[in-house]
């Protein structure tokens, strides 16, 4: 039996602090995340703060740090170097 798992990322950008300040906010109150999650049927996103199963997690800058220190490496690139 074969397990398939999902390679991570990190997408920098300003924390939202409600589903309504998110880019992944449609104006009819579903978010697209947990949409897409749902088998793209819609998921209603409260008014105000942030839906309990929202993914996004706020990340301090050392693990960011890291996190590209880390691609860096697997890459072999120097952190000087500009990824295309």
């Amino acid at each position: 039996r074969s397990v398939i798992t999902m390679a991570k990322a990190i997408l920098q950008l300003e924390m939202p602090q409600s589903c309504r300040e998110c880019p992944f906010y449609k104006i009819t109150d579903i978010c697209d995340i947990l949409s897409a999650w749902n088998n793209y049927m819609p998921v209603l996103v409260p008014s105000e703060g942030k839906h309990p199963d929202c993914p996004l997690k706020e990340v301090e800058e050392d693990e960011f740090d890291r996190a590209f220190a880390t691609y860096y490496e697997i890459q072999g690139l120097s952190a000087e170097e500009e990824v295309e």
